[in-house]
């Protein structure tokens, strides 16, 4: 058993205890500080590694900025041509308006050895099996296809069997149509 004997007067107990009150609340006060001052200089150490690492990286970028010119300048060059690939194919589906409708005009007994086109001019050799039907093909090409024809007399020396050529222009309704199928 523990005895306890307060032989102090009252006054000066609630004085000690005081103290005590006050040495406690001194001690939480620095504990307190100490924890501030430890979360500022941790947020303080944070801000400066994040302001280096932006910093960094702005170097970095435009550093990549720099070396990524040779690249950037490359894949300009490609695109301009691709555009010139673009339009070198653009005359190739100009020439296939041409050859789709002639593929049209062109009655069964008419087979093609030669079929050229330069510019607006158009050449075409052939063998056909009756004159009829190079008659006919003649006439499917003045309606819209070709002006300016060229037709030999030499074309219709024989009855069957023989062999042609014909040469003429591009007729300005077919060049519509290829402007049209290029435009598109």
């Amino acid at each position: 058993m523990i005895v306890r004997l307060n032989l102090l007067p009252e006054l000066e107990r609630k004085k000690l205890k005081i103290e005590e009150l006050y040495h406690l609340v001194k001690r939480e006060i620095l504990f307190l500080f100490f924890i501030t001052t430890l979360v500022c200089a941790s947020l303080w150490y944070v801000s400066r590694t994040l302001e280096d690492n932006i910093a960094s990286v702005r170097s970095s970028l435009s550093s990549n900025k720099d070396r990524n010119q040779e690249l950037l300048a490359k894949v300009n060059y490609l695109n301009n041509t691709a555009k010139h690939v673009g339009i070198v194919q653009s005359f190739f589906f100009r020439h296939s308006a041409i050859i789709l409708d002639f593929i049209e005009l062109s009655p069964n007994g008419i087979s093609l050895t030669k079929f050229s086109i330069n510019g607006e001019n158009i050449e075409i050799a052939g063998m056909y099996e009756d004159r009829e039907q190079l008659l006919r093909f003649r006439s499917n090409l003045e309606n819209g296809f070709l002006t300016e024809i060229e037709f030999p007399i030499a074309n219709l020396l024989k009855q069957e069997g023989g062999e042609f050529t014909i040469r003429g222009r591009i007729s300005e309704e077919l060049r519509k149509k290829m402007l049209l199928f290029y435009e598109n």
